[in-house]
């Protein structure tokens, strides 16, 4: 799908808005997307497609739900840099290379 021919986004709840932002700017394979949720969004899977003239994407699966919100702070690929976490609690993170491994405790 070429991003940059007049993206349109399909969602699969009305409890979604989405918007495409201005920046960065769309490009032919990218593309940044505004998300908000309703405050009373139904907990669980919704999915986000891009659809333009030359066809519809793979579904892109949002998950909502009540968990708090953290981001993995590197390093914390050996288990002595593990990072301290407090749960119930998700965490945001890559896995930057092959074998890359983190430690949370």
């Amino acid at each position: 799908v070429n991003l940059a021919a007049s993206p349109q986004i399909k969602l699969s709840s009305t409890g979604l808005t989405a918007t495409i932002a201005s920046d960065p700017p769309v490009k032919n394979d990218s593309i940044a997307i505004d998300l908000v949720a309703a405050a009373d969004l139904p907990l669980g899977r919704h999915e986000l497609r891009i659809v333009t003239a030359g066809g519809e994407s793979a579904p892109l699966a949002i998950e909502a739900d009540t968990l708090a919100n953290m981001e993995e702070v590197e390093p914390n690929d050996d288990p002595k840099l593990a990072m301290d976490l407090s749960t119930p609690i998700q965490v945001w993170g890559t896995l930057s290379a092959a074998g890359d491994v983190d430690h949370f405790t």
